[in-house]
């Protein structure tokens, strides 16, 4: 279990670094529909919830409403006098945080977008396939997904040749 959790955690953190954050921006800005603002959002906004709330991002939310009456039976109730000044104390120290966060992320789509050169962006994540790659990448011939996609590609191709065909014969 302590191996899984691991390799979960590192896969969080490599895939939310400020560095790949970079990386998906310059891609999306590259790429006329890239919708660069989006994708920068949404990946602040997963790793604000999974690192600053330590929750799935599908389970968290910006404020967290906590009431002093809301505990397990076993526990006492809090002392309101204790109780309020913590819940608010917390919850402005995390909305600093998310505030913090969120100029870093808009300073990473900004900085992407004002790139003059940010058309001429390319790795091998948008690079369009070449026509040996899919028969040499071990991606589509080691696995069977990929295998699996490498044939829906092919039929998709024959079938614009066919209605591609069927137009010139017209």
């Amino acid at each position: 279990d302590d191996e899984w959790e691991q390799a979960y955690q590192a896969a969080w953190e490599t895939y939310y670094s400020r560095d790949h954050m970079i990386t998906i921006a310059k891609r999306a800005a590259a790429m006329p529909d890239g919708r660069a603002p989006a994708k920068v959002r949404q990946m602040f906004w997963f790793a604000m919830m999974y690192f600053h709330e330590g929750v799935h991002p599908l389970e968290g939310g910006l404020v967290r409403r906590k009431h002093r009456k809301d505990r397990r039976p076993s526990l006492p109730r809090e002392n309101p006098v204790f109780f309020y000044p913590k819940y608010w104390t917390h919850t402005a120290y995390k909305t600093f945080i998310f505030l913090m966060k969120y100029y870093q992320a808009r300073k990473i789509w900004l900085a992407a977008r004002a790139d003059p050169e940010r058309r001429a962006y390319s790795d091998i994540a948008i690079t369009p396939p070449e026509d040996g790659d899919f028969d040499e990448l071990e991606m589509f011939t080691e696995t069977s997904g990929g295998q699996e996609a490498v044939a829906k590609q092919q039929a998709h191709e024959e079938r614009i040749k066919k209605v591609a065909g069927a137009q010139a014969a017209e």
